[in-house]
C-alpha cells in the first residue's frame, strides 16, 4: 500500500504541480514540499486524486501569487 500511496502523489504532482513549479521559475529561492497522507487506506486512491490537485492550486495560488505586473 505505501508503494502505491508514493506513485499516487507522484503521478498527481507530475499531472497538477506545473504552476506551482511555475511560481519558482524566476525566482532565487527553492521550494522544499513534504506531503503526508493521513487518511483512510481504503478511501487512499480517490481522496489522494481528488485533494492533492487541489491543495497544489491552493499552494500556488494563494502562498505564493504571481508578481505584480509592472506599471500597475
Amino acid at each position: 500500500l505505501r508503494n502505491r500511496l508514493r506513485r499516487l502523489m507522484r503521478e498527481s504532482f507530475r499531472l497538477h504541480g506545473a504552476p506551482l513549479v511555475a511560481r519558482f521559475a524566476e525566482r532565487s529561492d527553492a521550494l522544499t514540499l513534504f506531503v503526508l497522507f493521513r487518511g483512510r487506506e481504503a478511501t487512499a486512491g480517490p481522496d489522494l486524486r481528488r485533494d492533492l490537485p487541489a491543495a497544489l492550486a491552493r499552494l500556488a495560488t494563494q502562498a505564493f501569487p504571481p508578481p505584480a505586473a509592472e506599471g500597475a
